[in-house]
């Protein structure tokens, strides 16, 4: 049948063709793989880069792994996505012709790919007008190897002459003659990157820390300082500070909740090296992995590493699992809202962090939690009338709270319940419940302001104090215990 047949299929499956020549061959598609390039030829698009996505087309022969069943037979299609990442994320080009060429160059490496379609999206492309996507496709066969020139004819004569004169067996002496070179096919596979090497510039790297023993909100904080000190890391921004329930095997046991962040930054380390320094990061802190999925003082993971891909058993990149877990998602995209993560199951990180298994686990966010919580930010003084500091010295002060309440409030201070969440956290939530908008100030209802009494040395200082005949009342809000 003259033409190709092509059906559309989900990443991953195959269907089969029928090319011109009349060979069958199937197909393994992978459809949308992304990743943020710089490529094109304005500034704009080289400094800030954009969205490019790839669709890809591999011709193969499926019947050997059918009958085997076993991934050595076919084409590895994981490998191929990240490939695609690593040049989407690469070196720029000018156009999105030269980068669905060495898109399909690279496909056509892979053992078992005899054609190759790609077409690469542009979504983001400055074209001027209203538009929805601009599209390169092009289809690429295996480049049969040019065969060496053939080898001059040997006279038979003279070997057999030679070999009889030294007692030899001509035969031998042939099959002793060297053989032709054999050119490499130009089926070998990409190698396995090196995790050793450090960038030749810096890369951007995406780093997830998170814990649920001690004092976690300092023991991040302190991680985040040692981080921004470290030598060849650079912290470009910190994502804010997530409450999430802790992700658990089957039947495990259940654990406090985790308070995870997200840390971007770009370093010139090699990935061996940031995986060292995370892990000695953890150790810092009294991290003890004597369970896989048990409590921990401190975690910090590698999600991403440039444009590197890995299957290394001790660093896989990027994290194999990141795009189902909310608790990285949701702080990451809270800090940059245009992030994309790379690699099979990728994509937007915000949609992602939306669609993630865990996402109703994640309990509040707060903004400022690097900053040390202050007192006096917290519960700012009331000020005192003009009128009633010009008051003399000899009036009464206002009866002090009756000691049951001191006591309450004594206790509530000192109840364990409190360190979590703490006085931080509540005021993250009151700020969060009530918006930027600040309560109006209580104004004074006495007619005449100078027969109001000075406030009590231990009276909150949020709360407008009243004359000494009325009672005394509990401030405008209690913070809540956890089990309220």
């Amino acid at each position: 049948m003259a033409g190709d047949m092509v059906g559309v299929e989900r990443a991953g499956m195959t269907s089969q063709r029928t090319t011109g020549s009349g060979d069958n061959l199937d197909e393994i598609r992978l459809l949308g793989v992304g990743g943020v390039g710089r490529h094109g030829v304005l500034p704009e698009e080289r400094r800030d880069g954009q969205t490019f996505l790839v669709d890809l087309v591999l011709g193969v022969d499926t019947r050997a792994a059918a009958t085997s069943d076993e991934l050595t037979a076919t084409v590895d299609y994981a490998a191929v996505a990240a490939q695609v990442v690593a040049l989407i994320e690469g070196e720029p080009v000018n156009l999105i012709e030269t980068l669905a060429a060495r898109i399909a160059d690279s496909a056509l490496t892979y053992d078992g790919v005899h054609t190759v379609d790609v077409t690469v999206h542009k979504p983001e492309a400055p074209v001027g007008v209203p538009f929805t996507d601009v599209q390169v496709t092009i289809r690429r066969p295996v480049v049969a190897p040019v065969p060496a020139p053939a080898a001059p004819p040997v006279d038979a004569a003279p070997v057999a002459a030679a070999a009889s004169s030294a007692g030899a067996n001509p035969a031998a002496v042939a099959a002793a003659a060297p053989a032709q070179p054999v050119p490499d096919s130009v089926a070998s596979r990409r190698p396995a990157p090196d995790l050793d090497a450090p960038p030749e510039q810096p890369v951007p790297v995406v780093l997830a820390l998170g814990g649920n023993v001690g004092d976690v909100r300092g023991t991040l904080r302190s991680a985040v300082a040692d981080l921004q000190d470290a030598d060849g890391l650079t912290v470009e921004e910190i994502s804010p500070l997530a409450r999430t329930a802790a992700v658990l095997q089957p039947d495990a046991v259940a654990q406090p909740d985790y308070l995870n962040a997200v840390v971007l930054a770009t370093t010139t380390l090699a990935p061996r090296e940031l995986l060292a320094l995370t892990q000695d990061l953890e150790n810092t802190y009294g991290r003890r992995r004597e369970e896989r999925w048990g409590e921990r003082t401190l975690d910090v993971d590698i999600v991403v590493f440039g444009g590197v891909t890995s299957t290394d058993p001790e660093l896989t990149l990027p994290h194999p699992r990141a795009n189902e877990r909310a608790f990285v998602l949701v702080p990451w995209a809270q800090a940059d809202p245009d992030a994309f993560l790379p690699g099979l199951g990728g994509g937007p990180v915000a949609t992602l962090a939306e669609t993630a298994p865990d996402r109703s686990g994640v309990r509040w966010l707060a903004l400022d939690w690097l900053e040390e919580p202050s007192s006096a930010a917290r519960a700012p003084v009331a000020p005192v009338p003009q009128a009633a500091a010009e008051m003399p010295s000899d009036v009464p002060a206002a009866e002090p709270e009756p000691a049951h309440e001191q006591e309450e409030a004594d206790e509530s201070a000192l109840d364990p319940a409190w360190d979590e969440p703490s006085a931080e956290d509540l005021g993250d939530l009151e700020l969060l419940a009530r918006g930027d908008k600040e309560e109006p100030q209580a104004q004074p209802q006495h007619e005449e302001p100078a027969q109001q009494d000075e406030p009590a040395s231990d009276a909150l200082g949020w709360v407008p104090e009243k004359p000494v005949e009325a009672p005394p009342l509990a401030p405008r809000w209690q913070p809540l215990r956890r089990d309220d």
